[in-house]
C-alpha cells in the first residue's frame, strides 16, 4: 500500500502498487463483518454491475475482486486526479488559458466538455440496464488530462422501478425517491434528476437545495411554490 485515498460510509480506499508489474491501483476495501446475507448479496451485486460496465472510457475500470477474512477488496484503475466535487470547489472551470474576448463562453465550453462525459457514462449504464442511484460530483473522478469517470456502484440496481426510498445523497435525490410520492418510482428518472442537479452545480458551484422535501428545506419549498 502506498497511500490512503479516502473513505465513505461503508468503505476505505487505498493506493497500491502491484509488486510484480509496478502498476498502481485503487483498492476499495469493504468490510463484511456482521453483515446479513442480504447485505453480503448487495456487495456482490456492486462487484458484478461495476465489472459489467468497466469497458467504457468514462467509467472507472474494475480489474478484479477478492475476499480475505472479513473483507472484500475491489481492485480498480487508479485515476490520477480529483473528484468532480473538488474540481468544482477549486473553481477549475475558471482556469482559462489564453486570451478570450468573452471568457465566460470558454468557461461554458469547459463545463460542456465535463458534463458531456458525465452524460456518456450514465447513458452507457442505462443502455445496459443499470441505474446508479447515487449520482453526485463526489462519485465522478476527473483525471489530470480531463477525462471524467464514474465510480462507486454501491447503490446501483437493475430494477427499472424501485421502492428503495432515500437511496442516495439528499441534495441530489429526486422528489419521488425522497418523499414517498409515487410507489414505485422510476430508477432511470431518478438518475436523470440527479444529473440536473449536477449540471446546476457545474454552472453555479452550489446545489439549489439541501433536501428535496418541502417540509425539511425552505429553498425546495420555495421552488415548489414557483
Amino acid at each position: 500500500l502506498l497511500d490512503f485515498l479516502g473513505s465513505g460510509s461503508y468503505a476505505v480506499v487505498y493506493l497500491a502498487r502491484d509488486e510484480t508489474t509496478g502498476a498502481e491501483h485503487a483498492i476499495k476495501c469493504l468490510s463484511k463483518r456482521s453483515l446479513s446475507e442480504e447485505m453480503l448479496e448487495l456487495q456482490q451485486i456492486e462487484v458484478d454491475l461495476h465489472l459489467s460496465l468497466s469497458h467504457h472510457k468514462n467509467i472507472v475500470k474494475m480489474e478484479s475482486s477478492f475476499s480475505e477474512g472479513d473483507w472484500l477488496f475491489l481492485v480498480m484503475e487508479y485515476c490520477d486526479g480529483e473528484d468532480l466535487f473538488s474540481w468544482i470547489s477549486r473553481d477549475a472551470d475558471y482556469e482559462i488559458e489564453g486570451n478570450f474576448e468573452n471568457p465566460e463562453v470558454e468557461r461554458i465550453r469547459i463545463i460542456k466538455n465535463v458534463f458531456d462525459q458525465v452524460l456518456d457514462a450514465v447513458m452507457f449504464c442505462h443502455q445496459n440496464g443499470v441505474y446508479h442511484r447515487d449520482l453526485k460530483p463526489e462519485n465522478f473522478m476527473v483525471t489530470y488530462d480531463g477525462i471524467v469517470k464514474l465510480t462507486d456502484f454501491g447503490l446501483a440496481t437493475t430494477e427499472d422501478y424501485s421502492t428503495d426510498y432515500e437511496c442516495g445523497s439528499k441534495p441530489y435525490l429526486s422528489y419521488e425517491s425522497r418523499n414517498f410520492y409515487r410507489a414505485p418510482y422510476s430508477s432511470r428518472q431518478a438518475d436523470i434528476w440527479s444529473l440536473g442537479i449536477i449540471f446546476l452545480n457545474l454552472l453555479y458551484h452550489q446545489c439549489p437545495w439541501a433536501d428535496p422535501s418541502a417540509g425539511e428545506c425552505e429553498a425546495f419549498a420555495s421552488f415548489m411554490k414557483d
